[in-house]
């Protein structure tokens, strides 16, 4: 009976609406905590209005908090490796933007509606940029370049200027 009751209560939770407006004051909250950052998207194009898909990628400040609400362990992390991923980005991702704050210079994120991406481009005052694509494990080190040289080429090509470095 207890059982029932629990199921039918996590139903009612799932189909009820959120508002907009609850969403928006609790990021509000965790930004004002220090507890969220948002990485802005990079355009290379100082003239276009719109900077690449616009959208922000939000993040812990600290990938540990991530790690202790999911109660992860080092066990279930290399059991994991996906997510483990995703916490490593978010970990090189806080370290790079400590790095480009200490000279002045903002941290970036690229994705096109091409499918090509950059996890993370750091852009100095003089549009100077370099770019980094970040992977768990020497598997995926092709991958990341391949992304990279794609970005490279389409930067080339459209004379909005080339990474000054990529990683």
């Amino acid at each position: 009976m207890q059982q029932e009751k629990l199921k039918g209560d996590v139903k009612g939770i799932e189909e009820e609406d959120i508002d907009i407006s609850t969403i928006a004051t609790y990021l509000d909250i965790f930004n004002r905590l220090f507890l969220t950052e948002n990485q802005a998207p990079f355009s290379s194009n100082i003239r276009s209005s719109v900077r690449i898909k616009q959208a922000e990628k939000r993040h812990f400040t600290d990938p540990s908090l991530a790690c202790a609400l999911l109660r992860a362990t080092p066990e279930k992390l290399i059991g994991n490796l996906n997510t483990l991923g995703f916490l490593f980005e978010a970990l090189c991702e806080r370290d790079l933007r400590i790095y480009a704050e200490s000279f002045g210079a903002r941290l970036y994120h690229y994705q096109d509606y091409a499918g090509r991406e950059m996890d993370a481009v750091i852009e100095l005052d003089d549009g100077d940029w370099c770019a980094f694509e970040i992977k768990l494990g020497a598997n995926k080190i092709d991958e990341g370049a391949e992304s990279l040289n794609r970005i490279r080429e389409k930067s080339r090509r459209m004379g909005t200027g080339r990474p000054k470095s990529a990683v």
